[in-house]
């Protein structure tokens, strides 16, 4: 093999995997947008707890979504054909240890656990909602047909 092909191989395994990265960097944006307002509302309702309870659920969903895409990159580099598989199983695992997250962070004594459930809530919508905008005007998925593409 030439060496451009190799080059241009490259290029197209690294092509191929930026909707999932971008997807994961619009995760983390959005989120780095949502979090001096959601963190100090729950300040100034619940004192440092609150603030504290509010970053966590933003962290959690953060982790969430921003790690999905990031490891789903790979995986549609290695086997495209079986990403919507691996994400679904993976999606199951991730609400598994999603609950189980939420589960020891309530236990935390100082973490205000109604500011922790709003902010996650809050985060988990608002992400997932401009998660499904992306997504539709991103034609780079190849599971998703849309017009835009």
């Amino acid at each position: 093999m030439r060496k451009e092909e190799l080059v241009a191989g490259s290029d197209r395994r690294h092509a191929s995997s930026q909707p999932e990265r971008a997807l994961s960097i619009a995760a983390v944006r959005l989120l780095a947008v949502l979090v001096v307002p959601v963190v100090g509302v729950a300040w100034s309702a619940a004192g440092a707890g609150g603030a504290l309870g509010a970053a966590a659920g933003l962290l959690l969903v953060l982790a969430l979504f921003g790690l999905t895409g990031l490891a789903l990159s790979p995986v549609r580099d290695a086997a495209p054909a079986v990403v919507v598989g691996v994400s679904l199983a993976g999606l199951g695992l991730r609400i598994v240890g999603y609950a189980a997250a939420l589960g020891l962070l309530a236990t935390i004594d100082g973490l205000h656990r109604p500011s922790l459930a709003a902010a996650t809530a809050l985060a988990f919508v608002v992400t997932l909602a401009y998660e499904i905008r992306v997504v539709s005007r991103t034609p780079g998925f190849f599971w998703v047909r849309t017009a835009s593409g």
